[in-house]
């Protein structure tokens, strides 16, 4: 998955989650790249990335633009990566 523009979210309603790019795959390889600025907020939980295998594989996140995000009552996350099973995670960025 490859993001190369401005990605705005927002999310006011009651313990609404918000999530700039959200990539998952059953196994196997995630890889998502972006070179833009993401900015992300929401009243639960907001989720600038979030990439997620939900059983073997591996992620790979790469991103070189800037991350903003806030949370009203939850966790604001620039980057979150992770897989269920056995795999590899990595997190790589300029921004």
């Amino acid at each position: 998955m490859t993001n190369g523009g401005l990605i705005v979210v927002n999310a006011y309603g009651a313990n609404g989650v918000a999530s700039g790019i959200y990539g998952t795959v059953t196994e196997g390889v995630l890889s998502i790249d972006s070179s833009a600025s993401i900015t992300v907020y929401g009243q639960g939980n907001a989720y600038g990335i979030h990439g997620y295998v939900t059983r073997d594989g591996s992620v790979t996140v790469t991103n070189d633009g800037g991350i903003d995000t806030g949370s009203g009552y939850g966790i604001g996350y620039g980057v979150l990566a992770n897989t269920q099973g056995i795999g590899n995670v990595g997190v790589y960025g300029t921004g």
